[in-house]
């Protein structure tokens, strides 16, 4: 059975050309990755306060207003925290449950997520994970075509 031979040749420039639009390619997939994860983070602190705000668990707005995202990683990752007085660490003797970002700072957030022995929690946190990760897949198919 005889092999096919193929011969060809590339000249230098055309190859630069390719060079240029593999990278804009690249680019082009990087930026969407980008607004897929910032379209989510914003998916998330909009889920968590709508579900703070629907449960009525709290009479004041300081943990909804306490609650926010933001960019991390060089656009690379969004974190979603419950912080008093828009410190983004937990405050001394608080415990922190990490999940896409910190729950603690409200000193009473971890009780409105979790629950205590006395009052089911509203699991703020987790439903705005998970509507973020809606948003990521949606919007990252929008911006670049892949899928997940």
């Amino acid at each position: 059975m005889a092999r096919n031979k193929i011969d060809f040749e590339i000249d230098k420039s055309e190859l630069r050309k390719l060079g240029k639009a593999i990278n804009k390619f690249k680019k082009k997939k990087d930026t969407g990755v980008k607004k897929a994860i910032a379209e989510a983070g914003i998916m998330m602190e909009n889920k968590a306060k709508q579900v703070i705000t629907e449960e009525r668990k709290v009479d004041t707005g300081r943990l909804r207003s306490a609650t926010f995202q933001k960019r991390i990683d060089n656009g690379y990752g969004a974190e979603l925290t419950s912080a008093a007085e828009g410190k983004a660490a937990p405050s001394k003797g608080t415990k922190s449950n990490t999940l896409s970002g910190e729950i603690a700072a409200v000193e009473y957030a971890k009780y409105i997520n979790d629950g205590t022995s006395r009052t089911r929690g509203i699991n703020y946190m987790e439903k705005a994970f998970k509507a973020g990760v809606n948003q990521f897949k949606v919007a990252l198919l929008r911006y670049t075509g892949m899928r997940l």
